[in-house]
């Protein structure tokens, strides 16, 4: 037994052992947060968001890690270069580009690119892992696209003719790429808590963005002070990044990075869906095809860290 089961063994146990509950439930925090970053749109610039996400959700979670991290900090080190990959791929520059690309493009493109993201997992799963995707997962991909086209399109395919793409499609499309690569990682990270695993790759995140950061201000673009501003920072900070990547990880411990390609990106249309299918990224507000979304209203999430060690340590 892992050690997540604290407390009240028979529901935490289930819950930690159940890879598809785990991606559903982020699937779930993480469409929320595609809606507090577009509500943070004007309130909150983009790198600003990033930054402050990750830098509260690493104050949340080294406290509850700390114990851990001392136990596994040679492992950690042995295994640095794996964990700075996994904070910058999957959780500095895949949100970052995903708010950053919200900015000039529509909810609904968004949906679109964000759709490619269990096919990229599988991709990437193949290259790096020469893993290979089974009927089953292929049909299950193909069925989640189907049901994305059907909604986005209202049942009118051809009507996707007239949809143009621009820098901001291509930087959300630059992010599922990142995001891949990290899912296919995971198969390889430290065997450490998973507390320990997420207070490192959000170390690393929140460093990697504050340059980013002070470049922003410096341009002229300051976060206002105001509770719309804390209400959606502290929202992304805990559901979508601390509990999201928590579960997140788990599930990819679970099942793998090929079953449960997520799905969910920017959150502006959607958050990476970690194996959710990507039709639930269109339960967000997403606007029909061929009506232009307010550019001032994207801006997506981000996105997962680790579960606990393969062999399920304290």
């Amino acid at each position: 037994m892992t050690a997540v089961s604290h407390g009240r063994p028979g529901v935490i146990e289930r819950l930690w052992g159940s890879a598809y509950l785990l991606l559903s439930l982020t699937v779930l925090f993480w469409a929320g947060n595609s809606i507090a970053g577009r509500a943070a749109n004007g309130v909150v610039p983009p790198m600003a968001l990033s930054f402050w996400r990750w830098f509260i959700a690493l104050l949340i979670v080294l406290p509850l890690a700390r114990p851990h991290l001392r136990r596994d900090w040679p492992e950690l080190k042995r295994r640095w270069k794996i964990v700075l990959a996994l904070g910058l791929t999957g959780v500095s520059w895949f949100g970052a580009i995903m708010y950053w690309g919200l900015q000039y493009t529509t909810a609904l493109n968004s949906v679109l690119v964000q759709a490619a993201i269990p096919p990229m997992i599988f991709l990437a799963a193949f290259v790096f892992l020469r893993e290979r995707a089974s009927g089953r997962q292929l049909g299950g991909v193909a069925l989640s696209l189907l049901g994305v086209l059907v909604i986005i399109t209202q049942g009118q395919p051809w009507r996707l003719a007239h949809v143009g793409l621009n820098i901001g499609d291509v930087a959300i499309l630059l992010g599922v790429c990142l995001y891949a690569i990290y899912s296919v990682l995971l198969r390889r990270r430290p065997d450490v808590h998973p507390l320990s695993l997420l207070a490192c790759t959000f170390a690393v995140a929140a460093a990697a963005l504050l340059p980013f950061y002070v470049g922003e201000m410096l341009s002229g673009r300051f976060m206002r002070v105001e509770p719309a501003a804390f209400v959606d920072i502290g929202y992304v900070a805990i559901l979508p990044s601390v509990v999201g990547y928590l579960f997140f990880n788990r599930g990819v411990e679970l099942v793998g990075p090929g079953p449960r390609g997520p799905v969910h990106p920017p959150d502006a249309g959607v958050r990476r869906g970690a194996g959710r299918p990507p039709a639930a990224r269109t339960a967000l507000p997403v606007p029909p095809l061929g009506h232009r979304a307010d550019r001032s209203r994207d801006r997506p999430g981000l996105p997962a860290p680790r579960a606990a060690g393969r062999g399920g340590r304290h």
